[in-house]
């Protein structure tokens, strides 16, 4: 999506009409129940969004979820954020390896759920955060 060369930085607007675009482009079977306003029943098949931090607001996941559609975005990396990592290094229950998408160990790469660690109250539905990190032997602390 082009935006004039004056705009400013991409903004919770700019990222819900580049999603409702997105679910415009999807075959109707599809795009059923994932317009605002649609009951939730007619979401028939699942659509899922991905963005990085700069999709990481309240605005756009609190419209992806009046959209019925799951997201991923990355963390904005912030203290509460980075101290949740930090209280989870050395926690050997909270790390699982990590895999590749045919389930095969991912070398030096492990995942840990960290929602627990983190007040995310103005998040829709308290989302969970996942923290992956690659080679963890090296991560500490210190």
């Amino acid at each position: 999506m082009l935006r004039p060369r004056n705009a400013t930085a991409n903004t919770v607007a700019d990222h819900v009409r580049v999603l409702d675009g997105a679910i415009e482009q999807l075959p109707g079977q599809i795009a059923s129940g994932h317009h605002v306003g649609d009951d939730e029943v007619l979401a028939t098949r699942s659509v899922v969004v991905r963005a990085d931090s700069a999709g990481c607001t309240t605005g756009f996941l609190a419209a992806a979820r009046a959209r019925h559609v799951g997201f991923f975005v990355t963390a904005r990396s912030n203290t509460q954020v980075m101290n949740a990592v930090f209280d989870a290094v050395g926690v050997e229950d909270v790390w699982l390896p990590a895999t590749t998408q045919d389930g095969q160990p991912r070398d030096g790469a492990a995942v840990a759920e960290l929602t627990s660690l983190i007040e995310h109250s103005p998040c829709p539905h308290g989302p969970d955060l996942l923290c992956v990190a690659n080679h963890c032997t090296r991560l500490s602390a210190a």
